[in-house]
């Protein structure tokens, strides 16, 4: 079992990837869990750092050996990763973030911003996101669950985990 979350060689089934998945899953709920407890010390940073590599490391391995038993590459998840930062970026600019620069812009680089004006439009920024964000987290969690939702619906060569 541990070679599945650990190991990014051999393949896996439908069945054995949604163990994965769901082990995954706990995995980063159990992490955050401990980031709650943690939030604002210098052990909760250095988890969080630790946390996101292994996470990472842990979706490359149960994904990887899924993608090879259907005779595809790692790259195809290296892609959705990069396109899953693009839609972060298309999110953050839709709901506010490019009202946020352009407010920003006004000023020369070198100017000192007045502490009021700037708290003004984080605040307004900050309201947008909280107004939509059903609709953000929404946008946000297309791309992985549609990509998983495929990995865990066609049928690849592999009868066992191996």
């Amino acid at each position: 079992m541990i070679r599945l979350f650990l190991s990014p060689s051999g393949t896996i089934n439908r069945t054995w990837f949604l163990i994965g998945f769901i082990g995954l899953c706990g995995l980063i709920m159990g992490g955050n869990l401990a980031l709650s407890f943690l939030s604002g010390s210098m052990a909760g940073f250095l988890l969080s750092l630790f946390l996101v590599v292994f996470w990472f490391y842990v979706i490359y391995c149960v994904y990887g050996k899924r993608l090879h038993d259907l005779g595809r590459s790692l790259w195809m998840l290296t892609g959705l990763i990069a396109l899953e930062c693009l839609m972060i970026i298309f999110v953050m600019l839709a709901f506010g973030g490019a009202e946020y620069f352009a407010e920003f812009s006004q000023y020369d680089r070198k100017a000192v911003i007045e502490p009021e004006v700037k708290a003004a439009i984080t605040e307004k920024y900050q309201t947008a996101l909280k107004a939509n964000l059903p609709l953000i987290q929404a946008l946000m969690l297309i791309i992985p669950v549609g990509f998983t939702a495929i990995l865990a619906l066609l049928p690849g060569k592999t009868v066992k985990f191996k």
